[in-house]
């Protein structure tokens, strides 16, 4: 009764502002990728599993529900090139009744490049929408090996972290943010940065200043040209 009368308060703008506000984080876009080998001269489309049912890969007693049929289809009609776009309802009986239903994007892009290599990338919102996007990945990935596509010993190679040293992360980054031609990201600015000395490193003199120093927090605009990015011998 009281959260009624709360949104009473309100007008039905201010109401609609408040409710968006509490699923923000949740619809924010987060992505996952990773690439695997392919040993065969099928197509990705002709090798998909037949019976791929993204309803059926939920839990009968989930909260959650796909919308439609979702299914993958060819990106610019290339047979390499697919996408598979689909979307949730999660139910939250525990929730306030103006956010106990809610809806979540999420998306798998299956790619094979001219050297045999097969990216997989995911774009996820909610949890559930990364759950639900690997599972539908692990299941393609296997009928791929069942199929004599892929071999069966190899797994999905994930880029992370620890695969690149300090100046590495930094041309990294750079080549993302301004030199992206990828139709799945789409640069703007870079408006927040966190980041940490190098325990293991001696700083140099120009930034000998963050010694002791356990985070360093940017906000702004155009922090990609600042001084940490631009200047190599500091990376």
């Amino acid at each position: 009764m009281i959260p009624t009368l709360i949104s009473l308060l309100l007008s039905p703008k201010e109401f609609d502002i408040l409710r968006d506000s509490f699923n923000t984080r949740e619809d924010k876009p987060k992505r996952l990728s990773s690439t695997i080998e392919w040993n065969n001269t099928k197509t990705l489309l002709q090798a998909l599993p037949k019976d791929l049912n993204l309803s059926q890969l939920i839990e009968k007693h989930s909260n959650v529900k796909v919308l439609g049929v979702p299914k993958f289809v060819p990106l610019s009609n290339n047979a390499n090139n697919l996408i598979c776009d689909f979307e949730i309802e999660r139910n939250d009986i525990n929730k306030c009744w103006y956010e106990q239903t809610n809806k979540f994007k999420a998306s798998i892009v299956l790619n094979k490049t001219s050297d045999n290599q097969v990216s997989l990338k995911i774009t996820h919102t909610a949890i559930e929408t990364k759950m639900l996007a690997e599972i539908v990945s692990k299941k393609v990935i296997q009928s791929y090996k069942e199929q004599k596509c892929i071999e069966p010993d190899k797994e999905l190679d994930k880029i992370i972290f620890n695969d690149f040293s300090n100046e590495d992360r930094i041309v990294f980054f750079n080549r993302l943010s301004n030199r992206c031609t990828s139709f799945i990201f789409e640069f703007n600015d870079i408006v927040d940065i966190e980041f940490k000395p190098d325990d293991n490193e001696e700083l140099p003199k120009d930034i000998d200043w963050l010694k002791k120093k356990k985070e360093v927090i940017m906000k702004g605009a155009d922090l990609h040209n600042t001084i940490f990015f631009r200047r190599k011998t500091i990376s």
